[in-house]
Protein backbone atom coordinates (compact mmCIF):
# COMPACT_ATOMS: atom_id res chain seq x y z
CA UNK A 1 0.00 0.00 0.00
CA UNK A 2 1.03 3.66 -0.34
CA UNK A 3 -0.40 6.51 1.00
CA UNK A 4 -1.47 9.66 -0.78
CA UNK A 5 -1.69 13.23 1.06
CA UNK A 6 -3.83 15.05 -0.49
CA UNK A 7 -4.60 19.20 0.04
CA UNK A 8 -7.87 18.88 3.38
CA UNK A 9 -8.91 22.92 2.42
CA UNK A 10 -7.78 25.20 -0.23
CA UNK A 11 -6.48 28.47 1.00
CA UNK A 12 -4.61 30.05 -1.91
CA UNK A 13 -5.19 30.46 -5.60
CA UNK A 14 -2.84 27.94 -6.20
CA UNK A 15 -4.05 25.32 -3.67
CA UNK A 16 -7.31 23.07 -4.49
CA UNK A 17 -8.83 20.42 -2.54
CA UNK A 18 -7.43 17.19 -3.38
CA UNK A 19 -4.14 17.97 -5.05
CA UNK A 20 -1.84 15.47 -4.62
CA UNK A 21 1.30 16.98 -1.81
CA UNK A 22 3.27 13.74 -1.65
CA UNK A 23 3.27 10.24 -2.11
CA UNK A 24 4.43 7.95 0.68
CA UNK A 25 5.18 3.83 1.39
CA UNK A 26 2.81 2.42 3.91
CA UNK A 27 5.49 2.82 6.74
CA UNK A 28 5.21 7.02 6.48
CA UNK A 29 4.18 8.16 9.90
CA UNK A 30 2.57 11.55 9.37
CA UNK A 31 3.13 14.01 12.06
CA UNK A 32 -0.15 15.37 13.90
CA UNK A 33 -0.03 18.98 12.34
CA UNK A 34 -0.08 16.44 8.52
CA UNK A 35 -2.92 14.79 9.60
CA UNK A 36 -4.77 18.04 10.68
CA UNK A 37 -3.93 19.44 7.17
CA UNK A 38 -4.31 16.74 5.29
CA UNK A 39 -6.26 14.61 3.91
CA UNK A 40 -4.36 10.81 3.69
CA UNK A 41 -5.88 7.83 0.94
CA UNK A 42 -4.13 4.37 1.41
CA UNK A 43 -3.73 3.29 -2.54
CA UNK A 44 -2.89 -0.41 -3.72
CA UNK A 45 0.30 -0.69 -4.32
CA UNK A 46 4.06 0.64 -3.38
CA UNK A 47 5.12 4.70 -3.44
CA UNK A 48 7.49 3.55 -6.87
CA UNK A 49 4.16 1.95 -8.78
CA UNK A 50 1.50 4.34 -7.87
CA UNK A 51 4.35 7.60 -8.93
CA UNK A 52 4.97 5.48 -12.16
CA UNK A 53 1.39 4.97 -13.28
CA UNK A 54 0.84 8.85 -12.36
CA UNK A 55 3.62 9.47 -14.42
CA UNK A 56 2.17 7.50 -17.50
CA UNK A 57 -1.09 9.17 -17.55
CA UNK A 58 0.94 13.04 -16.48
CA UNK A 59 -0.03 15.46 -19.18
CA UNK A 60 3.68 16.41 -21.18
CA UNK A 61 4.35 19.86 -20.58
CA UNK A 62 7.68 22.04 -22.12
CA UNK A 63 8.66 25.07 -23.01
CA UNK A 64 8.01 26.92 -26.40
CA UNK A 65 10.19 29.70 -28.23
CA UNK A 66 9.12 31.90 -30.71
CA UNK A 67 11.68 32.87 -33.63
CA UNK A 68 11.93 35.82 -35.43
CA UNK A 69 9.85 34.85 -38.24
CA UNK A 70 6.87 34.29 -35.77
CA UNK A 71 7.12 30.79 -36.12
CA UNK A 72 7.22 28.32 -32.53
CA UNK A 73 9.40 25.59 -31.64
CA UNK A 74 10.27 23.59 -28.65
CA UNK A 75 14.26 24.04 -29.64
CA UNK A 76 15.81 26.59 -27.46
CA UNK A 77 18.21 28.81 -30.07
CA UNK A 78 21.59 28.82 -29.90
CA UNK A 79 23.13 31.48 -27.18
CA UNK A 80 26.13 33.35 -26.46
CA UNK A 81 27.16 36.16 -24.37
CA UNK A 82 28.94 39.39 -26.41
CA UNK A 83 30.70 42.55 -25.30
CA UNK A 84 31.17 45.59 -27.17
CA UNK A 85 34.16 47.45 -27.53
CA UNK A 86 34.52 51.26 -27.60
CA UNK A 87 33.97 51.69 -31.25
CA UNK A 88 30.68 49.77 -31.30
CA UNK A 89 32.00 46.73 -32.60
CA UNK A 90 30.57 43.43 -30.91
CA UNK A 91 32.61 40.29 -30.40
CA UNK A 92 32.20 37.17 -28.76
CA UNK A 93 32.72 36.54 -24.96
CA UNK A 94 34.29 33.22 -24.89
CA UNK A 95 36.25 34.05 -21.69
CA UNK A 96 34.79 35.76 -18.88
CA UNK A 97 36.94 37.57 -16.66
CA UNK A 98 36.48 36.56 -13.29
CA UNK A 99 35.66 40.70 -12.01
CA UNK A 100 34.82 43.35 -14.46
CA UNK A 101 37.04 45.75 -12.62
CA UNK A 102 40.68 45.45 -11.44
CA UNK A 103 43.36 47.83 -10.75
CA UNK A 104 45.95 45.10 -12.90
CA UNK A 105 46.21 47.38 -15.64
CA UNK A 106 46.51 50.35 -14.03
CA UNK A 107 49.93 52.81 -14.02
CA UNK A 108 51.29 53.49 -10.40
CA UNK A 109 50.22 57.05 -10.92
CA UNK A 110 46.72 55.89 -11.51
CA UNK A 111 47.06 53.83 -8.16
CA UNK A 112 48.55 56.92 -6.65
CA UNK A 113 45.79 58.95 -8.52
CA UNK A 114 42.64 56.85 -6.84
CA UNK A 115 44.09 56.51 -3.05
CA UNK A 116 44.96 60.40 -2.87
CA UNK A 117 42.66 62.19 -5.14
CA UNK A 118 38.63 62.43 -4.16
CA UNK A 119 37.94 64.27 -7.47
CA UNK A 120 39.09 65.16 -10.82
CA UNK A 121 39.48 64.22 -14.18
CA UNK A 122 42.86 62.12 -13.63
CA UNK A 123 40.78 60.45 -10.83
CA UNK A 124 37.97 60.02 -13.20
CA UNK A 125 40.58 58.66 -16.36
CA UNK A 126 41.62 56.12 -13.53
CA UNK A 127 38.34 55.26 -13.01
CA UNK A 128 37.35 54.29 -16.52
CA UNK A 129 40.68 52.32 -16.92
CA UNK A 130 39.42 50.41 -13.94
CA UNK A 131 37.27 48.46 -16.54
CA UNK A 132 38.01 45.01 -17.47
CA UNK A 133 38.29 44.99 -21.38
CA UNK A 134 37.30 41.61 -21.94
CA UNK A 135 38.99 42.00 -25.47
CA UNK A 136 42.54 42.77 -23.41
CA UNK A 137 41.46 40.01 -20.77
CA UNK A 138 41.94 36.82 -23.18
CA UNK A 139 42.38 36.80 -26.96
CA UNK A 140 39.48 34.21 -27.34
CA UNK A 141 37.52 37.35 -26.84
CA UNK A 142 38.72 39.20 -29.84
CA UNK A 143 36.42 36.89 -32.33
CA UNK A 144 33.66 39.72 -33.86
CA UNK A 145 30.36 39.03 -33.89
CA UNK A 146 29.74 39.98 -37.52
CA UNK A 147 25.75 39.90 -37.68
CA UNK A 148 25.45 42.07 -34.69
CA UNK A 149 27.93 44.60 -36.55
CA UNK A 150 25.96 44.51 -39.73
CA UNK A 151 23.00 45.40 -37.98
CA UNK A 152 24.34 48.18 -36.09
CA UNK A 153 26.05 49.35 -38.97
CA UNK A 154 22.59 49.59 -41.22
CA UNK A 155 20.85 51.56 -38.04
Amino acid sequence: MAKILLIKTANTSLKTVGDIVGIFEDTHKFSEHELLTFNVVKIEGTREEVVAKLNAIHVPMDRAYKAVDGSWSRTRPEEKEVWKDADGKWYFLEAQPKYKWSTALLTEQEKTTLENEATGLARDAAFKNMIVNPGTWDSKNKVEVTDLNKVAMEL
